[in-house]
């Protein structure tokens, strides 16, 4: 973890899902083949489902579905090699996704 002040050394990294340290730039360079998306899926998904029950609570949404849509959205992005920091998009976009559902519930009442 970095204190205030501190610069990164070497590659951007960001701590997996399941505690790893994902490689950013590495993750990326194989972005044709699929496999950056499956490792930031495997490595955010359940951290990310934890983190919308704690916000959010357990639905509905359903959390596990709104962090499904959000992996879609961030899958179908034309320029996913520019987002420089896949979980925080994820997080934001999981949030959006909820904050919308939560507008089109009021409007049905």
């Amino acid at each position: 973890m970095l204190k205030s002040g501190d610069q990164p050394i070497g590659p951007p990294q960001e701590e997996g899902g399941d505690g790893s340290v994902l490689d950013v730039r590495a993750a990326r360079s194989t972005t044709a083949s699929g496999d950056w998306f499956t490792r930031i899926y495997e490595s955010y998904f359940r951290r990310l489902v934890a983190s919308l029950i704690a916000k959010f609570g357990p639905g509905p949404p359903e959390p596990e579905d709104v962090a499904q849509r959000a992996f879609e959205k961030l899958q179908t992005r034309y320029s996913v090699e520019k987002i420089s920091q896949p979980e925080s998009y994820l997080w934001i976009t999981a949030c959006n996704l909820i904050r919308s559902d939560y507008r089109a519930q009021r409007v049905r009442r």
